[in-house]
């Protein structure tokens, strides 16, 4: 009995001693976040990230016509089954709805204009190398997370993956 009091004294000895430490690698922490936003920019400093997020949450809390506007396309959000054309109406509005949220944010705090371009490059990237792995079909609708990435030009099908 004394063995596995002493084990579990021990283990909690260790937890309150290493328990709060912060991981290694931030990046790699927010992966595995299961909160979509902070996976979706992940790729942002940890610092950017917050100050995105902040940002974000100011702009909605100060304009209720565009947190209810967000809150009623959160709802919204057709589901895997939804057809095509369902699809890309939801994604006009979606992205409608973020440039409005883009322009309150940066109006509010212009040095964001340096976390958006990072977001943007990273997006095209992202997307670049989806359409590559999807054989040059363009990625599907990525979920809302804040600020999808603008839908690309011309072709508007979903990512149809083929083996080849």
């Amino acid at each position: 009995m004394r063995p596995h009091l002493l084990l579990a004294v021990l283990c909690a000895l260790l937890l309150l001693k290493f328990g709060n430490l912060p991981a290694q690698n931030s990046d790699t922490q927010n992966q595995g976040s299961k909160d979509p936003q902070t996976r979706m920019l992940a790729f942002l400093s940890p610092a950017d990230r917050e100050k995105f997020i902040a940002a974000r949450k100011k702009a909605l809390d100060e304009n209720p016509d565009l947190k209810a506007e967000d809150d009623a396309l959160m709802k919204e959000r057709p589901g895997p089954d939804a057809s095509k054309e369902d699809r890309q109406a939801y994604r006009e509005k979606w992205m409608t709805h973020q440039q409005k949220l883009r322009q309150v944010m940066l109006k509010d705090d212009p040095s964001l204009a340096s976390i958006f371009d990072e977001i943007d490059k990273h997006r095209s990237q992202m997307r670049a190398q989806q359409q590559d792995s999807n054989g040059g079909n363009p990625p599907p609708p990525p979920p809302p997370d804040g600020n999808p990435p603008p839908p690309p030009p011309g072709n508007s099908s979903g990512g149809n993956n083929t083996n080849q």
